[in-house]
């Protein structure tokens, strides 16, 4: 085979091609069924060795699940989030208005397609916000597989016995809580019409609707609590989580102080176990309702330099209360469900819009989102919590 001189041919076919054009009206140069069949004829004067290889058939459904990679890393970088070899388009895509976005990916504007593309490019943001829920100073998590009701609850071990020579260990006491839970799921209908994903140039609007809805629902974990504790349930051995006979409860108290906050800590150090043994949780966090946040912060701030310590309002607690917590990875109280693999609110692309009274699906001009939360707060143990508040104790 001759050598050939790739480049000379590449300049004669272009030569060629704006030739041909050139002889041509407009009406069939702008015709791209005729510009086709004239490139295809053209080619076939250039020696095979060098000729266009056929083009691989188009695949839409391989072609969107390249935008949506594409789409994740220019949200990422959009909320200046590291991406290890980002997409090549994510730079394009970071700031693209979603109408744009969704002509360059080929789907309309208010089609399911486009909520699934929206939920996968906003689910890299949400790892950055589940990583501030407020709720992770109070509780331990446990996860779950599914939504069955499990069994959780403490496990002790008596005070170790000194081995001697040629001794046998002995057998040691054991004593376990059971208590039961099961996942709750909790979601926020996000609603994005089409009026909105236009008019929304700059993204910021729907960047903050989602970041709102999943803060909204990390506060669900706020309730619970509240709602846990204030109930006073009994525990597995069949008395209630905070009581006098416990000694983790004061009540009576107007205004915390000092002598509160100090008598608060001993309890919480020299709690017994149900086998007798000392309780050893250092306090991490005083947890206060909106009221006592201030009085609070500063009756713990005398302590501060020789005692850290966390104070946070919890606003969905009762009027004059407070509670300190030790920390729940050492002794644990409030135990957290989540379900594996999950680290807080995802997104989910939705087909249709629920009637709230009958249920019927309706339609709705743009985008739906499905924001949602599989959460539970379960008390497991009164060792580790003591409870100040204005109400008294019983």
């Amino acid at each position: 085979m001759p050598d050939l001189d790739v480049d000379r041919y590449c300049r004669a076919y272009e030569a060629g091609v704006r030739a041909a054009r050139a002889e041509l009206p407009d009406y069939l140069t702008n015709n791209d069924s005729f510009a086709e069949e004239l490139r295809a004829r053209l080619a076939t004067q250039v020696p095979e060795v060098i000729r266009e290889k056929d083009r691989t058939p188009f695949d839409p459904d391989a072609a969107r699940r390249d935008w949506r990679h594409a789409l994740q890393d220019g949200t990422a970088l959009r909320h200046g989030i590291h991406v290890d070899r980002p997409h090549p388009l994510a730079a394009d895509l970071k700031d693209m208005p979603f109408d744009k976005m969704a002509r360059a990916v080929g789907v309309g504007l208010t089609t399911s397609d486009f909520s699934q593309i929206l939920s996968d490019g906003y689910s890299v943001v949400l790892p950055s916000l589940n990583d501030s829920n407020p709720a992770d100073l109070f509780v331990r998590n446990q996860y779950v597989s599914d939504y069955k009701t499990v069994t959780m609850g403490t496990v002790e071990y008596e005070a170790p016995a000194q081995l001697f020579e040629e001794t046998i260990p002995p057998f040691h006491k054991t004593a376990h809580q059971a208590v039961s839970g099961a996942l709750l799921e909790y979601a926020i209908t996000l609603r994005l019409s089409r009026e909105l994903l236009i008019g929304d140039a700059g993204r910021g609007l729907v960047d903050e609707m989602v970041r709102q809805s999943v803060l909204q629902l990390q506060r669900q974990d706020l309730r619970l609590i509240a709602s846990v504790l204030e109930a006073n349930g009994n525990l597995g051995d069949g008395s209630p989580l905070f009581s006098t006979a416990a000694q983790n409860w004061q009540g009576g108290i107007v205004t915390p102080v000092s002598a509160n906050f100090s008598w608060a800590v001993e309890k919480l150090l020299t709690m017994l176990t149900p086998l007798g043994n000392l309780s050893c949780a250092e306090p991490r966090v005083l947890m206060t309702s909106a009221n006592w946040f201030v009085p609070a912060s500063i009756m713990v701030a005398d302590f501060s330099a020789r005692f850290p310590l966390v104070v946070a309002c919890n606003p969905y607690l009762s009027e004059s209360s407070a509670y300190l917590i030790a920390d729940p990875n050492k002794t644990a109280s409030l135990v957290r469900l989540r379900m594996a693999g999950s680290k807080g609110p995802k997104l989910w692309p939705m087909n249709y819009l629920p009637d709230p009274k009958t249920g019927q699906r309706l339609t709705y001009a743009g985008c739906l989102l499905s924001a949602r939360y599989l959460t539970n707060i379960v008390p497991v143990s009164r060792v580790g919590i003591v409870k100040i508040s204005q109400a008294a104790a019983s």
